[in-house]
């Protein structure tokens, strides 16, 4: 059930960004820029990169929706999520940095791919109830996957900032580009701060009642989170980043 939510929610965003790059690639309205889709897909590098995203999309969805067995869905499950965050990472502002720095845009995206995937997952293992053995075996599993990869995805995060000059005063405070970039490096921060809060305060307690519930509520707080931080990574990928006399 939470891989075909995350499904529409992947769907809801596709056609937005697409209507938006196709704007940018052809320097049209959204709606004059429909009738060069075709040519703009066939014939440019970003064009490429999206149809090979449509394809993903298309494979994922005949996986949530196919008559699959379970062992062979999971894997193709894996796989497909893996090659479309990969893609996303293609088609930011990776392209425009060296080999390094793309390999470290893949480990950010990966990373936090696994991070926000391994929040759904418990918040759907839950469903099993306060005090049954899924939900608290869940919850340690939760904390050792979020305590690798949230570390992992702030920090290589903060390096793709810092090397695209993105992290100066001048564009933070003067430019819309950096209120957004702003708002994402809080919001990590507070995910980070409530991951925290559960691995170090509630997690050795996780077996009272009351203190499983506070935990669901805090990966519920997170997922959240995790939506907006999605949100602003489109936005900031579809947007250059400004120059530092901005």
């Amino acid at each position: 059930m939470i891989w075909r939510v995350n499904f529409f929610f992947v769907v809801a965003f596709f056609l937005p960004v697409l209507l938006h790059q196709l704007a940018v690639i052809t320097d049209l309205p959204w709606i004059s820029a429909i009738p060069y889709a075709w040519a703009a897909l066939r014939l440019t590098t970003s064009g490429h990169i999206w149809t090979a995203k449509l394809v993903v999309t298309f494979a994922l969805a005949y996986e949530l929706f196919g008559d699959l067995r379970v062992s062979a869905r999971t894997t193709l499950l894996v796989l497909t999520s893996t090659a479309l965050l990969l893609l996303e990472c293609v088609s930011g502002h990776a392209l425009d940095q060296s080999t390094a720095m793309f390999a470290v845009y893949s480990v950010h995206t990966l990373s936090a791919g696994v991070w926000c995937g391994s929040l759904a997952t418990y918040a759907l293992v839950s469903k099993a109830g306060p005090g049954k053995s899924l939900p608290l075996e869940g919850a340690r599993k939760l904390s050792h996957v979020a305590g690798v990869a949230a570390p992992i995805a702030f920090l290589s995060g903060i390096l793709i900032a810092s090397k695209s000059r993105a992290l100066t005063y001048p564009i933070l405070l003067h430019t819309e580009y950096g209120y957004w970039l702003s708002a994402k490096v809080a919001l990590a921060l507070g995910m980070l701060g409530i991951g925290a809060y559960c691995r170090f305060m509630l997690l050795p307690h996780i077996y009272r009642q009351a203190v499983q519930t506070k935990f669901l509520w805090a990966v519920s707080v997170e997922i959240l989170t995790s939506i907006l931080l999605l949100a602003l990574a489109v936005l900031l990928a579809t947007h250059p980043v400004p120059s530092v006399n901005a």
